[in-house]
C-alpha cells in the first residue's frame, strides 16, 4: 500500500514538473471545504485553474445539484482524502436539475482524479473526452441497487489517449462500471466492480492491459467489444490477464436498447467483434451463463449499417486460465442462450465454459480449422475445460488447440513517463 501511494505521489509530481519546466514542485495547502457554496467554489477554481495546479477538497459530502466540468486544461489534479472520505453527491440532481454528468472534463492535457467518490449521479460519474494523459487512482463511482435508472458509466474516458485507471471501484452503473471507448493506450489495473452491468468494458479501444482487477456480482465481468456507427473504428490489441471474475450471475438491469442489454447475467467475459485478444492467467470461476463468449456482432441479431465495421472476431488467444462451475445457479433463461446452455449441460454433465458462436469471415475459410493461422481461435492449457461452437457444435475442442504469438504490453505514457514501467 505504501508503493501505492507512494506512485500517486509521483505521478502529482510528474503533473507539475511538466508545467513548471523540470523545477520545485508548487505545493498547495489550501483544502476546498464541504459547504452549501461549494459546488460554486470548485467550478470556479477548475474555471481559473493554471497549468500545474491541484485542487485538494476535505473531508465530507460535498452535496451537488449540478456537474462540474474542467475543459481546455492543462495538467490539472483534484485530490480528496481518499474515496471513503471525500464524497461528491449528486443525488439533488435527481430532482430536476439540469446535466446529467457528475463530473465532465474535456480537452485535457494531462487530468487526475485521484482519493474521492462520485455518487448518485444522473448520467455519468465521471467522463474525459478527447484527452490525452488521463488518470484515475483510488476514485470510486456508485449508484446504490441496480437500477435502470442509474447512470450509464462509472468511470467513462472516451476518445482519449495514454489512460491509466488504477485502484478504482465502481458500483451500480447501468451499463459499465469502468468503460473505457474509442481510446488508445489504456491500462485498467488493481480495480473492483461490482453490481453494474458491465464490470469492465473496452470498446473500440487499441492497445489496451486490463490486470489484477476483481469483477464479481455484475450481469457480465470483462466485456471486450468492437460496435459499429461509431467516430473510431474497430479496436484491439487488448491483454486481459490476472483478474479474478467469478460469480457475475446479476440479473441484467440495463435499460431497454442498450447494446450491454444483450449479455445474458452469468457472463464471465465477452469478445464481440473484437480483434488480437489475449485472455490468459485469470480466474474465470462460477459465472453461470458462460465463462468466455466468443461472439460475432451478428449474434446480437441487431442489423449492421456502417460499411466500414467489421463484425467478424479474429486472432483471439485465450490460455492459462483457470475455469469453475456452480451448477446450483441457473444460466440466464431469459436470453437465447440460456435454454442452450442448458442442453449442453443435459449432454454433457458440465455446462461450456467457453462458446463461439462460430460465424467466421467468408474469406477466411468455412471452419476454424481453416482460418490462416494467424487470425485464428487458439484456446490451450485451461484445463479440464468445455468448448463448444455454436454454430457447430460437432466441432471438436482440438479444432482450438493452436497458439498465436504473444502480445506486446500496452505503452501508456504521461507527461513523457512510461506507466507501465513504474
Amino acid at each position: 500500500m505504501n508503493n501505492f501511494y507512494n506512485q500517486i505521489n509521483f505521478f502529482i509530481g510528474i503533473l507539475f514538473l511538466a508545467s513548471c519546466g523540470g523545477g520545485a514542485i508548487k505545493e498547495e495547502k489550501s483544502f476546498i471545504k464541504a459547504g452549501p457554496e461549494s459546488r460554486k467554489e470548485i467550478q470556479n477554481a477548475l474555471i481559473q485553474a493554471q497549468p500545474g495546479d491541484t485542487l485538494f477538497f476535505d473531508e465530507g459530502v460535498f452535496e451537488m445539484d449540478l456537474g462540474i466540468s474542467i475543459l481546455d486544461k492543462e495538467n490539472i489534479a483534484l485530490v480528496g482524502k481518499g474515496h471513503e472520505k471525500t464524497i461528491f453527491s449528486f443525488a439533488e440532481q435527481k430532482k430536476g436539475a439540469s446535466g446529467a454528468e457528475g463530473i465532465l472534463a474535456k480537452n485535457m492535457k494531462n487530468v487526475t482524479f485521484m482519493d474521492l467518490a462520485v455518487v448518485e449521479t444522473t448520467g455519468d460519474a465521471i467522463k474525459v473526452q478527447d484527452s490525452d494523459g488521463v488518470i484515475f487512482m483510488n476514485v470510486r463511482t456508485e449508484w446504490a441497487g441496480a437500477k435502470p435508472e442509474n447512470g450509464a458509466y462509472g468511470l467513462y474516458p472516451v476518445t482519449c489517449s495514454n489512460v491509466l485507471i488504477d485502484g478504482c471501484i465502481a458500483k451500480g452503473a447501468s451499463d459499465a462500471g469502468i468503460y473505457v471507448g474509442q481510446s488508445k493506450n489504456v491500462i485498467v489495473r488493481n480495480c473492483y466492480a461490482e453490481r453494474n452491468v458491465a464490470g469492465i468494458e473496452i470498446e473500440n479501444t487499441t492497445n489496451s492491459d486490463v490486470y489484477n482487477n476483481e469483477a464479481t456480482g455484475n450481469t457480465g465481468g470483462i466485456l471486450m467489444f468492437n460496435l459499429p456507427d461509431l467516430p473510431v473504428k474497430g479496436g484491439g490489441h487488448t491483454r486481459v490477464y490476472n483478474n479474478k471474475v467469478y460469480k457475475n450471475n446479476l440479473g441484467n438491469f440495463a435499460p431497454e436498447g442498450n447494446m450491454v442489454a444483450t449479455i445474458p447475467a452469468g457472463t464471465g467475459m465477452f469478445v464481440l467483434a473484437s480483434r488480437n485478444i489475449e485472455i490468459f492467467d485469470n480466474e474465470i470461476l462460477d459465472n453461470a451463463t458462460g465463462g468466455i463468449g466468443i461472439i460475432s456482432y451478428f449474434f446480437t441479431q441487431i442489423p449492421v449499417k456502417d460499411s466500414l465495421f467489421n463484425p467478424f472476431p479474429t486472432a483471439i488467444y485465450i490460455h492459462n486460465n483457470k475455469f469453475s462451475q456452480d451448477l446450483s445457479v441457473e444460466p440466464d433463461m431469459t436470453k437465447d442462450i440460456g435454454p442452450m446452455v442448458k442442453q449442453f449441460e443435459a449432454q454433457l454433465g458440465r455446462r461450456p465454459d467457453i462458446m463461439h458462436d462460430g460465424v467466421i469471415h467468408p474469406e477466411m475459410g468455412k471452419t476454424v480449422q481453416e482460418m490462416p493461422a494467424e487470425s485464428r481461435f487458439c484456446i490451450k492449457d485451461n484445463g479440464e475445460v468445455v468448448i463448444v461452437n455454436l454454430q457447430d457444435p460437432t466441432t471438436p475442442p482440438e479444432a482450438y488447440n493452436c497458439e498465436l504469438a504473444p502480445l506486446e504490453e500496452a505503452n501508456v505514457q504521461v507527461a513523457g513517463k512510461e506507466i507501465a514501467s513504474l
